[in-house]
């Protein structure tokens, strides 16, 4: 990965291309659980359950990509805020809070 760069697009997609331990900051802006459609993407879900499984997997690449001193920034809303936090803490684990910050 080249140093000081910016990746930008579906994290999904993106993220799988950067090899490990490369990254000093993530900074995502998911779909917020809103159950709305919009001009420029979907927000609609089957379940909760879908959209946290597919934040999950986003939330676990990330964590594999990130350096040990690097920090995440998840930008989200009220919608699933709650549930969005959790799920950082299953990955990056509540003793390491110092790195992951989330921006309502």
């Amino acid at each position: 990965m080249k140093e000081n760069s910016i990746v930008y697009g579906k994290s999904e997609k993106k993220i799988k291309q950067i090899p490990d331990n490369q990254v000093d900051l993530i900074y995502m802006d998911p779909p917020f659980f809103t159950d709305r459609r919009f001009n420029s993407f979907d927000d609609k879900w089957k379940s909760l359950e879908d959209y946290l499984s597919f934040m999950n997997q986003i939330i676990v690449q990330s964590h594999r990509v990130l350096k040990d001193t690097g920090s995440i920034y998840l930008h989200c809303d009220m919608h699933a805020s709650h549930y969005l936090k959790i799920e950082l803490d299953k990955v990056y684990s509540r003793k390491n809070n110092s790195k992951v910050h989330v921006r309502k």
